[in-house]
C-alpha cells in the first residue's frame, strides 16, 4: 500500500487496507515534522472554536491561563512566499489560531480579526463596540455560514518554538465581500 496518504483528510475508506506495518515503516526523515502552512496569503472559514486551558506552574513562574482557538480551514492558497509549493496541495490543511484571553493582546488581535473578516476598518470606534457586544455570536455565526476571508500568515520563531500566525495588521486582510472575487 502506499503511505502517501494525508492524514489530516484521509477517510476512512482510505485507512481500511493500511497495516500497522505499513504504517511503522516510513522511513522517518520522509516525515514532514512541521504542520505549519508557508507563509503567504490565503482564503479561509472558521471551522470551529475552542476554549483551551493552561493550568498555572508556579515553579516556572507561569499563570493560569484561558486561550481561545478557532481552526481556520484553507479554501484556497492565493499567494506563497515559497515558489516551490503547489498551492492547491494546501487547500483544506487546517490552521490553528490562539488568541490569549488573559493579555490584552490576546482580546485586540480576537477584536482585529473580526472586524478584518468583515471589512470594517480598525478605527471605527461604533463599530469596534458593537462587535464587542457579541463576539462569541459573531464567529458562530461565521462557523455556521462558512463565511470566507483572506488573511496573511508568517511563520516566526517565538520562546524558541515555531509559530505561524496571521498578521494582524488591516491591510494584510481580505474582507467577506471582497475574498469573493478571488474565489470564482
Amino acid at each position: 500500500m502506499d503511505m502517501n496518504i494525508d492524514l489530516t483528510t484521509a477517510t476512512l475508506a482510505d485507512l481500511d487496507n493500511l497495516s500497522i506495518d505499513q504504517l511503522l515503516g516510513v522511513t522517518i526523515a520522509a516525515i514532514d515534522m512541521s504542520s505549519n502552512l508557508p507563509d503567504g496569503v490565503y482564503a479561509f472559514t472558521i471551522v470551529k472554536k475552542e476554549l483551551k486551558k493552561r493550568a498555572a506552574k508556579p515553579e516556572e513562574n507561569k499563570k493560569a491561563g484561558l486561550d481561545v482557538q478557532l481552526s481556520l480551514k484553507v479554501v484556497k492558497c492565493l499567494q506563497t512566499s515559497e515558489a516551490d509549493v503547489d498551492k492547491d496541495s494546501l487547500t483544506g490543511r487546517i490552521h490553528f489560531q490562539s488568541f490569549p484571553w488573559h493579555m490584552d493582546m490576546g482580546k485586540q488581535n480576537m477584536a482585529k480579526l473580526v472586524l478584518g473578516i468583515l471589512g470594517i476598518s480598525y478605527k471605527d470606534k461604533t463599530a469596534i463596540a458593537e462587535v464587542g457586544q457579541d463576539l462569541s455570536g459573531l464567529l458562530d455565526q461565521l462557523i455556521e455560514g462558512k463565511v470566507a476571508f483572506g488573511a496573511t500568515l508568517q511563520n516566526r520563531e517565538s520562546n524558541g518554538f515555531d509559530r505561524c500566525d496571521i498578521v494582524f495588521k488591516e491591510p494584510k486582510f481580505i474582507g467577506a465581500e471582497k475574498i469573493m472575487e478571488f474565489l470564482d
